[in-house]
């Protein structure tokens, strides 16, 4: 074979080592970047805007369109890239007369696997390159498709601590007539105003709002029975099962009496779906009820009074209930229905400890009901209190309660008056409401009534421990507690990117990389330029073309001993082929473009 190689040119030896430096360089960028982007994940989550994640994941598959054309784009760009490289190594093989396999070269270029056991070692590598182009897309892919992302924001604030010592000192103050030292007296509707807000509550519910009271009760039944959805209303605030005795505070909790803030994020920061957690204190009570055979109430109808639109014949009657033992003393008397009754007694055995019991003694159509008697002790508790924008629903959960803990008076007395109500002005209605749990659709053996009895009188407790913490916030009392917590949004983004997606694209990156620099080598170490002077014979120049992209029309001519003597355009140079075992002859115009190529030519037998 003989080849002309064109004079050395300084000017495009340096040109052809920028290009291959340039080439490199871009394909090491790939795996630079995606370190950049996998370790700024790590430190902080990279976030679209909450418009744009909603419709992301409101439409995932155009979002899934949009992420594998993105990764097919990069992998793309990546294969070019080292398609460049390998059409300027395989230029410069060109002009040595290198290559034994153009097959094999071509299937680099297009990125195909070359099937040839003969040539194992090419077809494993062309295998390889292939599996590797495969793989690129779904690497990209898994890495750079973003996920929902949990974003927390700590909540700081404080709230009215009923263990405060300043807050027993203001309670217990007195004035000269005295009179409780309080902003608001007695029991009406009060509108509390703040800078936060605005709201408007009963000071006293269980004859403001008995209703409100019962349902309270009712509901925390209703959780002991299983029931999923039930609710207790607070204001502007709805509680899942019971209220835990917590002041409802935070982003959705009652604004008037919340101070609870961000701790970095802007005030104004808001987002139309959030979550929250607030570890509060609260308000409970240790129930326990038991059946006993008699019971201490003793009745005593008085007389009986016809009034109008009332059971049993238009008749009511009116009646002595009263205890007297060494520890509970009481005379009261209510007008009840003649069908019968469910009679309360409320005593504190020990005035200096805020331990109670409840006797509740039926009669008449509830005399199948058995007598119960129950121990009541109020407690402060720790509670976390949840909140679902999703839902609009508060959930609590009691983490523990405080021994020896201090509660305000009102917290059992609502327990006593509220059973008082029910019994003359409702009707046994609190009783009634409890009895009416027990459905025929249940397990007969899943309703207890003393066990009925005690979740109601804990949400009895419960819902007017929140309102107490309403009325003395109201009534702007000293003693404050911390409160703390996390406000959490979802978002769609990037964050702790798991290092095996990582490392899946690394190791394949890292593959793309050493092949381009072995390229780069191999073009290199052929010391010969790259000149623009083509030869149709020559395998490797023919790899060149395809690495480069040759098209239909770019390389006009039959092959070696199969055209006719013409004149031919390749490359700005006109080539003459002779048809026979001989010359292919390559003339130009532009001597400074190519020299006269002379090169042996072989016709297939």
């Amino acid at each position: 074979m003989v080849y002309t190689v064109p004079e050395k040119s300084s000017t495009k030896q340096t040109k052809t080592i920028l290009l291959y430096v340039f080439y490199n360089a871009c394909i090491l960028v790939f795996p630079i970047l995606t370190l950049v982007f996998w370790t700024s994940t790590t430190r902080e989550p990279l976030l679209f805007s909450f418009e744009t994640g909603q419709w992301l994941s409101a439409n995932q598959k155009y979002s899934s369109a949009i992420w594998t054309a993105s990764s097919t784009g990069a992998t793309a760009l990546l294969l070019f890239l080292l398609n460049q490289v390998l059409y300027l190594m395989a230029k410069q093989n060109a002009n040595q007369g290198r290559s034994n396999f153009p097959s094999g070269w071509s299937k680099c270029a297009n990125h195909q696997p070359l099937w040839d056991i003969r040539r194992w070692r090419l077809s494993t590598f062309t295998v390889v390159n292939w599996l590797v182009a495969l793989a690129l897309t779904t690497a990209f892919t898994t890495l750079f498709t973003p996920t929902k992302v949990i974003v927390n924001e700590p909540l700081v604030g404080d709230e009215l601590d009923f263990q405060a010592p300043e807050f027993w000192k203001w309670y217990e103050t007195r004035d000269e007539k005295n009179q409780p030292v309080r902003k608001i007296g007695g029991c009406t509707r009060y509108t509390y105003t703040s800078s936060t807000g605005s709201v408007r509550f009963p000071t006293c519910p269980f004859t403001d709002d008995p209703v409100g009271c019962i349902s309270a009760g009712l509901s925390a039944v209703q959780e002991t029975l299983g029931v999923q959805n039930t609710t207790v209303r607070v204001a502007d605030s709805v509680f899942r099962g019971s209220t835990g005795g917590i002041l409802p505070l935070g982003p959705g909790g009652i604004a008037a009496f919340s101070n609870v803030a961000f701790q970095s994020w802007d005030p104004s920061t808001t987002y139309p779906l959030f979550n929250y957690t607030l570890a509060q204190q609260g308000l409970s009570a240790a129930v326990s009820c038991q059946e006993t055979p008699n019971t201490p109430i003793q009745r005593r109808l008085i007389e009986t009074i016809n009034v109008t639109n009332a059971g049993g014949a238009g008749n009511m009657q009116l009646s002595s209930f009263r205890i007297n033992t060494s520890d509970c003393r009481s005379n009261d008397k209510w007008l009840v229905s003649t069908y019968g009754t469910v009679a309360p007694a409320f005593c504190q055995p020990d005035p200096t400890v805020k331990k109670y019991q409840l006797y509740l003694a039926p009669s008449g159509k509830y005399a199948n009901l058995p007598n119960l008697t129950c121990s009541i002790e109020p407690v402060i508790t720790r509670s976390l209190a949840s909140y679902s924008r999703a839902t609009g629903l508060l959930t609590q959960q009691i983490v523990e309660t405080v021994e020896g803990s201090l509660v305000p008076n009102e917290t059992a007395e609502a327990v006593k008056y509220l059973s008082m109500i029910s019994i003359t002005s409702w009707g046994n209605g609190l009783i009634d409401s409890i009895l009416s749990l027990n459905t025929s659709g249940d397990d007969p053996t899943s309703f207890s009534y003393p066990a009925a009895v005690e979740a109601a009188v804990r949400g009895f407790i419960e819902y007017e421990g929140t309102n107490l913490r309403m009325y003395y916030t109201a009534n702007e009392a000293p003693g404050r507690s911390p409160v703390t917590g996390n406000y959490t949004v979802v978002r769609v983004g990037y964050s702790n990117i798991q290092p095996t997606a990582l490392a899946f694209l690394l190791s394949l990156l890292g593959y793309v990389l050493l092949v381009a620099v072995w390229y780069t080598c191999m073009g290199l170490k052929t010391g010969s330029l790259i000149v623009d002077d083509f030869d149709p014979t020559n395998n490797i120049a023919l790899v060149a073309a395809a690495a480069a992209g040759g098209g239909s029309g770019k390389l006009a001519f039959d092959a070696a001993g199969g055209s006719k003597p013409s004149l031919v355009p390749v490359m700005g140079a006109r080539v003459r082929h002779e048809g026979r075992e001989g010359l292919v002859i390559a003339e130009s115009d532009d001597t400074s473009a190519a020299r006269l190529l002379v090169t042996e030519v072989v016709t297939p037998k």
